[in-house]
């Protein structure tokens, strides 16, 4: 993400065609900092558990996160609505 974006590889998408997605200067930084925090893991978002070490967190924690902040705020969210942001 030097460039100022990120790229997602075609394998990685619906339609198998790279994308790639601008970042600003604040996300370049967040990011970096995550890269400290992550412990060497090549995903921003790493799994916790002891036996998925190397791998993304799972759907069901993002599911369970949104679940979570519904309860906090009463607002309700979706995982969908989190990739929607980035489209």
């Amino acid at each position: 993400f030097k460039q100022g974006t990120i790229t997602i590889p075609g394998r990685n998408m619906k339609a198998a065609l790279e994308v790639a997605l601008p970042i600003t200067a604040r996300v370049q930084e967040l990011l970096q900092q995550a890269r400290g925090i992550c412990g060497g893991s090549q995903f921003v978002f790493p799994s916790e558990y002891h036996n998925k070490i190397g791998e993304h967190v799972h759907i069901d924690s993002i599911n369970a996160f949104t679940k979570e902040m519904e309860k906090r705020t009463g607002q309700r969210h979706t995982p969908n609505d989190l990739r929607r942001t980035f489209q």
